[in-house]
């Protein structure tokens, strides 16, 4: 199974472990709409990473391992649920679980490299990821209770915005560095202009005043 099966069967699991949410919370309309909109974002996750180009999965092989692992340990937490959730603060905390290697392990660096490749997709596959961590901290801060809940989704929240940008490019004297944009233009910065050469500076130049006859002639000689 490649990288994006391995990502895809991660999401359908997401998919079930919160329609499984929704069917227990059914009393609580609210909560079980949070639930079914949860289900749906992963939903529309997979759909936006199956619209990407073959050729963008050919680009991220470099990281395919590190991607790999963080699906292995989104799979680890769902199969570590040995039965329904008694309270809807340890389903939050379950879910955090869950949601916290999908994003910042999977997600982010995706994004990322659809920045820095200039990937036209990339805002469509951001804003999806957004509205899910929004929602999903929306709803650990309204009903969960916990403190430490509160504050981990906060942090989710924050590293999420963080980790999607796209470092920025050195800078040197106020310009950007040559070698960061082009090998061949560093050369360039590193030579040094040389001064134009003066043979005195400006300003201290002698001037130079026109002599004066040997010989003086008069006037008479001169009729």
């Amino acid at each position: 199974m490649g990288l994006l099966g391995s990502i895809t069967k991660v999401q359908n699991l997401g998919v079930q472990f919160y329609t499984e949410l929704a069917q227990v919370f059914s009393a609580n309309s609210l909560i079980r709409e949070t639930w079914i909109c949860m289900a749906q974002d992963l939903q529309q996750q997979v759909a936006g990473l199956q619209a990407l180009p073959h050729s963008f999965w050919n680009q991220i092989k470099d990281e395919e391992d590190a991607l790999l692992e963080a699906t292995r340990a989104c799979s680890d937490v769902r199969q570590g649920d040995t039965g329904q959730p008694a309270t809807l603060g340890h389903s939050l905390s379950r879910s955090l679980d869950f949601e916290e290697p999908l994003i910042l392990k999977i997600y982010v660096p995706l994004i990322r490299r659809l920045r820095t490749g200039g990937s036209g997709q990339v805002l469509d596959l951001y804003i999806m990821l957004k509205a899910h961590v929004s929602r999903l901290l929306q709803v650990v801060q309204s009903y969960s209770g916990d403190p430490a809940s509160i504050q981990r989704v906060s942090s989710l929240f924050q590293s999420f915005e963080k980790g999607v940008q796209v470092p920025e490019e050195p800078v040197v004297h106020g310009h950007v560095a040559a070698h960061a944009r082009n090998p061949k233009k560093a050369r360039q910065v590193q030579q040094k202009p040389r001064p134009a050469r003066h043979s005195l500076p400006v300003g201290k130049r002698s001037i130079r005043k026109p002599r004066k006859p040997l010989i003086k002639v008069s006037r008479r000689a001169q009729r």
